[in-house]
Order: structure tokens, then sequence, then C-alpha cells
């Protein structure tokens, strides 16, 4: 009798498993089933089947294998869910010594790890300020650029409004503000985009981001103006002031007029003051503590030249050297305009006669001498005795730095001014400003700030505003806003209350709208900025995130290479269920006539993009249907790794440099986002342990190219076996440190 239900066992098994490949799971035994389950990452429904596996064969057969190959499957989906005390009852069923011990060994590890994050927060806190997310630099002064290279435009998101009417609250972040161009361009979009008597949002919280304190001060600066002329206008009633035109020059040019450098100075002071209590602060401004000491470091260097370029003449001798010759390959810009031609003899802009008549009045007749002869010797020597050099666009402590080191670069002042201000006007771009009253660029420029100034100093008058100023990395802000771990954020526990006029521990923790210029260009593309920035994406609005590719565009002959490099992954479909963005179609040139008689065949025309946009996707885990098979989602993650410890080589110098920055826990946080997105655990663990053990067998291979394109990134080769034991002493503290 025991022989026949052995054979009618063994029967079952295998009609189970032609069933179970068939993909007929109905007709599949409840143990079979119970793999399926586990192999899909649904444990609890894996444990349902093995518990009536398990009870079936306590009525059948006893086949200790079998049972134990159950009780095994049960213990580790136990373990997966993190329920321990059922973990250790399913292996105590397990008679097969070495597989007892083996599970075990993993309870008792889990459990040692459970102990050790009892404060996940305090955990998080130490993995943020001590493991890494880049490989080293020689250099340990990061580089400050005064001027930027986005084309600002109106923000027109449709944010503020639900679909009930209710008006809603706005949350912006700026990653890598520099100077700020695109803040003041949502600004602006901001106050514009209602009248007086109709409020179409809530409350406006920017988070401005940057790695410099110089970028903060200088923002500071433009805001403090902005204060001073809202002051003056409220004590003295409307009238005409300079600072319009005074924050145009202190934005956009190397030189600056007299009139200007005394505003900018007592600026400066005003400013000092307000940071060191001795004056009220900006209400609507957020600058914590931790910050405002090394801001202040920095308006006080600006208070006296740097010693090396402190006359206009020092600018323009370096604007010479460092300006290269014209290219006679270049397209024909035509013939130069009248400000061209005095920029580049000159290194300077000029108001229109009415207004420098208005505000420096030596400088207009000296100026209509040289419009009516021609003659420049006058005008340069006023320029060289009188006017000043715009220290806020120096960031002494890099510049002293490079002063020190042989071949130590100058600061980069040879930027164009009347392309920063093409680039800042927005109005004019959108065809939403007045028609110019004149086409003098200074000028110009001072009517955009005019209309910033407004908005934003409406927007503070009805409390509707504040502006929280982070310096930091992109990356290591972006984590610590998602978990709750700005120290300026979090509550003191010693102090209930507060003095300050905002309240930072009720600041956002998601966004409805992110932009982060081109910092994806130096910190790993779209697969840094995916896993950091897409978290802190509002679910509850249209929200977005934007970047742009100003670093190496002509590297990249689509989006679709673009991503396959930092991405390793570029259908949109993969894409939208991995990482729960979709990049919004932006506008081709591909197909205008312009481009294909200037460029076509020469270079592509992803080279002209401009912001691309990546839509929210709602967050979801994917369907077993939607994830990778096992097979591919392992070369991926391989792909991934060999990719990070043995990348292409890079050349020293390179006019459009790919890089690749990333360490391995990059890896590890691709790893956590896959399992958040529903990629089994166990699939991850088998990935995990197979680098750990220091050799892999892999379909994916190290790049063989500088940039990965997308037919490298589909490429499945043979299976080949990879020692990566070097790697596995950087791979392992990441683990230890409870990054997994």
């Amino acid at each position: 009798m025991a022989a026949t239900d052995a054979d009618t066992a063994e029967k079952a098994r295998a009609s189970g498993n032609e069933f179970y490949k068939a993909g007929q799971l109905a007709k599949v035994p409840v143990s079979n089933l119970s793999a399926v389950k586990y192999e899909t990452g649904d444990y609890k429904g894996s444990i349902t089947y093995i518990e009536q596996a398990l009870a079936l064969s306590a009525a059948g057969t006893n086949n200790a294998a079998k049972i134990d190959k159950l009780n095994a499957r049960l213990a580790k989906c136990f373990l997966h869910l993190r329920d321990f005390s059922s973990t250790k009852d399913a292996s105590l069923a397990i008679s097969n010594q070495d597989l007892r011990i083996e599970l075990s060994e993993s309870l008792e590890s889990a459990l040692k790890l459970q102990t050790a994050v009892a404060d996940e927060c305090a955990l998080r806190k130490q993995i943020l300020n001590h493991v890494p997310r880049f490989k080293s630099w020689l250099s340990n002064v990061a580089e400050y650029y005064p001027s930027g290279h986005d084309q600002a435009e109106l923000l027109r998101e449709p944010l503020g409004i639900d679909k009930n009417g209710k008006r809603l609250d706005i949350s912006l972040l700026f990653a890598g503000c520099g100077d700020a161009r695109n803040v003041y361009a949502a600004l602006a979009s901001m106050g514009v985009r209602e009248d007086d008597s109709e409020r179409n949002f809530g409350h406006l919280h920017m988070t401005m981001l940057d790695l410099k304190h110089a970028s903060i001060a200088k923002v500071l600066i433009l805001f403090n103006m902005m204060h001073e002329i809202d002051k003056e206008m409220t004590t003295k009633g409307p009238h005409p002031t300079d600072y319009f035109l005074v924050m145009a020059y202190v934005f956009a040019c190397q030189i600056i007029p007299p009139f200007v450098q005394k505003k900018l100075q007592s600026n400066i002071q005003d400013l000092i003051d307000r940071l060191e209590n001795k004056k009220e602060s900006l209400s609507f401004i957020h600058l914590h503590a931790c910050d405002t000491e090394a801001v202040i470091r920095v308006l006080r260097q600006w208070q006296s030249p740097w010693p090396a370029i402190s006359k206009p003449a020092h600018v323009r001798k370096l604007i010479e050297e460092k300006t290269p010759p014209p290219n006679p390959l270049a397209p024909d810009k035509g013939p130069e305009s009248p400000e061209k031609k005095d920029l580049r003899k000159f290194a300077a802009l000029f108001p229109s006669q009415a207004l420098a008549r208005q505000w420096e009045p030596s400088l207009a007749d000296t100026l209509a001498e040289y419009k009516k002869t021609g003659k420049g010797k006058k005008l340069l020597q006023q320029i060289d005795v009188t006017w000043a050099v715009n220290n806020t666009l120096i960031d002494y402590d890099v510049a002293d730095y490079e002063l020190e080191i042989p071949g130590g670069s100058c600061p980069y002042l040879e930027f164009d001014p009347l392309e920063m201000v093409s680039a800042a006007d927005f109005a004019s771009k959108s065809g939403e400003g007045a028609k110019a009253k004149t086409n003098n660029s200074i000028d110009r420029l001072a009517d955009v700030f005019r209309v910033i100034t407004i908005s934003t100093m409406k927007l503070h008058s009805q409390k509707r505003l504040t502006v929280e100023m982070i310096v930091g990395e992109m990356t290591d802000i972006m984590e610590r806003i998602r978990y709750n771990a700005l120290e300026h954020r979090r509550p003191d526990p010693k102090n209930s209350k507060t003095d300050e006029p905002l309240d930072p521990t009720k600041f956002p923790q998601t966004y409805d709208y992110i932009h982060m210029s081109n910092i994806p260009d130096y910190i790993g593309g779209h697969l840094t900025t995916f896993l950091v920035a897409r978290p802190l994406l509002n679910d509850k609005s249209l929200s977005s995130l934007r970047f742009n590719n100003l670093l190496n565009p002509p590297e990249f002959e689509n989006h679709e290479a673009f991503q396959s490099e930092y991405l390793l992954m570029h259908d949109k479909e993969h894409i939208k269920s991995h990482f729960s963005v979709r990049r919004r179609p932006g506008a081709s040139i591909a197909d205008n006539p312009i481009f294909k008689s200037m460029f076509a065949g020469k270079i592509s025309s992803f080279a002209f993009e401009g912001d691309m946009i990546w839509d929210r996707m709602p967050r979801k885990q994917m369907t077993y249907q939607q994830l990778l098979p096992r097979a591919a989602f392992e070369k991926w993650m391989h792909g991934h790794f060999l990719k990070i410890c043995i990348p292409y080589p890079r050349p020293i110098f390179s006019g459009s440099p790919v890089y690749a920055p990333l360490n391995l826990t990059a890896v590890i946080h691709l790893m956590i986002s896959m399992f958040e997105m529903g990629y089994p655990a166990h699939w991850l663990l088998r990935v995990f342990s197979q680098l750990c053990s220091g050799v892999i067998t892999t379909t994916a291979r190290p790049p063989t190219e500088r940039v990965t394109n997308a037919p490298a990134a589909d490429a499945v080769h043979a299976p080949k076996e990879f020692s990566v034991q070097p790697w596995v002493s950087s791979l392992l503290p990441c683990s230890a440190s409870g990054v997994v």
C-alpha cells in the first residue's frame, strides 16, 4: 500500500510539473503552486500553499526530503516577511541538519541586524553622514560658476487648483540653482498668473539648493535689494529707483558702474547685519544657522576686491586671454551689433542715455561723446578709474586655491553678458512681455527684474511665500528631505517653541516641480536622478522633474542612447514601470530647415535639446508580468556593477566629458529601489550574494566604448565567469553600514 501511495504521489508531482511548465496553474499541486508563488515574490501566497501541502503530506506518505524542502521554503518566506518567530519555528521543523543550520544562521544574522538598527532614523543619518555615493575626487574645492547656461522660461505647469476648484499650496525645488535665473522666472510666473482680485494657488514654497555658499550669498543680495525697493515704495510712495538697473548689473556683468557698486556694497553690509541679527531678517527666507556663518564669510570677502582681479583692466585682460579666436567654420551670424562691439572693446554694458543721465550723469556725458565721435579712449579711462569689478562673480576660496596650484585656472569671467541678458529675459522669449521700450540690453534686463521684484514682494506681503535656502550636494540633500533627516527641518526636543518667522518642521517633503539644470551630467545621469528625485515628487499633483544635458550632448545620437548610457535601459515602458516616470515629448528641431542646412549629417538634433521633462507616473509595485525576466534582471544588475567597477577609460581632457562618478553604493540603492517596485527579495539576495562571493557568471559585459548605446545595453552575451573579488571589499562595508 505504501509503495502504491508513493507511486501515486510521484505521478502527481510529475503531472503537476507538466501543468506548471504549460502555465496551467489551476491543475498544479499545491506544493508546486507554493514554488510559483515564492518565485514571483508572493510570500504570503506561498505560505498558504505550503501549509496546505504540509497538511496533505502529514495525511499521506511521510517523505522527509519533500517536507524539509517545504519547511525550508516556509522559513524563507517568513524571513523575507521579517516574521522571525515563525521563521524559527519553520527552521526547527527541518530534519536535515545542514539545511537547518544554514537557515538558523540566516535568521541569527537578521536578528542581529534588527537589533543594530532599532533606531532607523539614527542609522539613516549615520549612512548619510559617512557613506559616500561618489568616487573620490582629487580636488576638495568645488568650482563656482557665477553665470548659468539655462534658458529661463516662465513656469507653465498646471499647478495650484485641483479638479474641485480648491486652491492648493505649491512647492518647487531648484537644485543647482546657480545664478537663480530659473528661480526668478518661476517667481515672476507665479506673480503674473493671477491678478489682485483672484488667487489661483495657496502658499508658494521654494527650496533653493546649491553646492556653493557663494551662489546662495549672491541670491540673498538680490532678494535684499527687492526688500529695499519694497521698503522705499512703502515709505516714500511710487518713485523712480535705480535698484532694478543695479540688480541687472549685479546679475549679468563683470564690471559695474559706480552707482551700482555703491548700492551693492551697502546691501552687502545690510545683509550681514541681518544675518548677524543686528537688523530684522528677511522674513520670507529661511537659511539654516549651519550655513549662515559661511555665507557671512563670503559676503565679507566681497566687501573688498580679490587682489589678482581688482580692476576693470584685469577683467578685460582675462576675457581677452580666455576668449577663443573666431572659428572660420562657424556659421556666419551676420554683422555685430553696436552693443556687441562695445562689449568687445570695453568689457562693459552701457545703459540708455536716459538712464545714464538719471543715475550716473558723468557717464552719460562721456558715453554721448563716444557715440558721437566713435573715440573710446576717454570712456575707457573713465571705466578704469571709476568702475568696479563685480566681486560676486568670484569665489575667493576657489580663486585662492587655483592660484596656489601649478596650472590652476582663473575665475570664470569670460562669459558673454549679452547672452546672460538673453537667457534671463524670459518675458520677451515667451511673447508675453510688453514690447520693449528700448533695444538696450541692460535696460531690458532691468525691466525683467522689475517684474520679478513686484511678483516676489506681492507674494511676500500676502504672506504666501517661503524661500528655503540650502547649501549641499543634490543627492545628499534630496535623500535627507525624503527621510526627514535634514537637521534644520527636525523639531528640537529641547525647545518646542521657535522665534523664527518660519517653521522649518512644516516645510514640504514632496514637490510639484523639480528643476535640476544640468547637475545630472555630473552625478550619474538618469540613474541617480530617478533614484533620489522621483521619490520627492508630489503624488497628489501633476508633478514633474526636469534637467538638461549641457556637458556632452554631441556624445549622444538620441534619447535612447542618452538613457542607455546611464540606465542601461531605454524602453519607455520599462523606464515607466521601473522608475515611475515618463518623458514628456519635447520640441524637435530635426526637421527645421535651418538645422538641416547647417548641421544635417554633422551633429544630431539631440545636441539642441532643451529641458527634458519627466512626468510623475503612479508609483506602484510592478506585477510579475511587468518584471524583467529573472535572467534579464540579473544581467541588468550585473551590467551596472561592471560598468562602475570596470568603466571604459576616460580621456584626461575632453571637450565633452562623459563622467562615471558612481561608486558601488549605486548598485545597492538600485537594488533597494527595485525591491520597493516589486522585485522579489530572493532575486535581489541572489544577485547580492553572487557579487559578495567574488565570482559571478553573467551575460553582461563591461562597457567597450565610452558611451553605452541602446544596442550595447540590450546585448546578451554568452554566459561568462568573472572574478569580482577586488571589489568585494568595497561592497561589503556598504551592506554592513546598513545601506541594504
